[in-house]
């Protein structure tokens, strides 16, 4: 170990030196620290906070729109629970939908149907080769009670190779395949219109009867006269809540019928005339006439009496009357047998663009 020593001494290796005492900071120094610490601090506080703020206006944002989501999936949930079911009958029978009428009460040949009978004897009748005839709900009672007095030999049974009501979509899915030879009802939606192009066929249309195309709303709601602008706007969004018409602090349940159906080409072509429609909600849309005559009645599962609907009027006093409804007048004019009758009921809510009785046919629509 000695010998080591010698060596760093004769190297001249300085051994370890002793530490210097630590000098004091000068003030100007503590205060410059200070500041830099300060200003560092401002800094910090004024980058975050905006972030901050950002953060918590975007986790607010999102909580709405989850809110939102959840809302309408309720509403979804809810819709779904609302009885309505469909089922297609074999060899294209009659369609029912929950809450609608009952359909055999208007066979023909049955012997408590509630069909008309002529009152007079039928200068044409068919006893082979009948007609096979189907169409929309609320044409059935009509071209019903026409088989009833033409077609001779025929039972209830036996009738319902040629008479069926399959409503409006499917029964023009018919004529077009060449599954039936008479449409009863609204004219064809342009989709209906194309489809029968696409398979090299045209619609000839021939009018037989007037029919109004009218409104019902709650009976408790005291908005009682609509106009076609009004009726327009309310299927445009532009009105959204009754009290917006004279009516109560409600928000308007504007229900729409599915694309196809007799009603919703009646209300596009003819009441909204190329004006579009707000594109409804689930909760806004029904299969069925009934269904929507239902809802603006009881409203199963909101119990509101905010709803508005459309059909044809027969449909909605004679084949599904409902106690709790009214049909508002349209341009202060009531839709009445005799208002229909004698054409004071607006024009453009008729479904028959001709005048009764015409007998020609009309050019091809497609």
């Amino acid at each position: 170990m000695g010998g080591v020593w010698a060596s760093v001494l004769r190297r001249g290796v300085p051994l370890l030196k002793p530490e210097k005492p630590m000098q004091p900071i000068p003030n100007a120094t503590k205060n410059r620290r200070r500041f830099q610490l300060g200003c560092a601090a401002f800094l910090t506080i004024l980058i975050t906070a905006p972030m901050l703020f950002i953060v918590g206006f975007l986790g607010l944002f999102a909580f709405s729109n989850w809110q939102n989501q959840r809302h309408r999936q309720r509403l979804v949930a809810q819709e779904d629970n609302i009885i309505r079911w469909e089922t297609r009958h074999e060899h294209h029978q009659a369609r029912r939908v929950g809450h609608e009428v009952n359909i055999e009460r208007y066979r023909p040949f049955r012997e408590d149907n509630r069909l008309v009978p002529l009152g007079e004897i039928p200068t044409l009748t068919f006893s082979r080769d009948f007609p096979r005839l189907d169409g929309a709900t609320a044409a059935f009672p009509a071209f019903a009670a026409m088989a009833q007095a033409l077609y001779i030999g025929l039972n209830a049974q036996t009738a319902q190779e040629y008479v069926n009501v399959s409503t409006t979509y499917y029964a023009y899915q018919r004529l077009i395949n060449g599954e039936i030879d008479i449409f009863f009802g609204a004219q064809p939606s342009p989709q209906q219109v194309t489809e029968a192009f696409m398979a090299g066929k045209r619609f000839y249309m021939t009018p037989i009867a007037r029919e109004a195309f009218v409104f019902f709303v709650h009976e408790d709601n005291p908005v009682t006269d609509l106009s076609v602008a009004q009726i327009r706007a309310i299927y445009q969004r532009n009105y959204t809540n009754w009290s917006q018409l004279g009516g109560n602090h409600q928000r308007i349940l504007a229900f729409q019928r599915p694309q196809g159906s007799g009603s919703q080409t009646i209300m596009e072509a003819v009441v909204m005339a190329g004006h579009p429609m707000a594109e409804p909600v689930k909760e806004e849309e029904h299969a069925g006439m009934g269904g929507i005559i239902g809802y603006v009645t009881v409203n199963e599962y909101r119990n509101v009496s905010s709803a508005i609907g459309y059909s044809f009027r027969y449909f909605v006093t004679g084949m599904h009357p409902a106690e709790d409804i009214q049909l508002p007048s349209i341009n202060g004019i009531a839709p009445t047998p005799e208002n229909i009758r004698t054409g004071a009921y607006p024009s453009q809510l008729m479904s028959t663009p001709l005048p009764p009785n015409t007998s020609q046919k009309t050019p091809p629509c497609c």
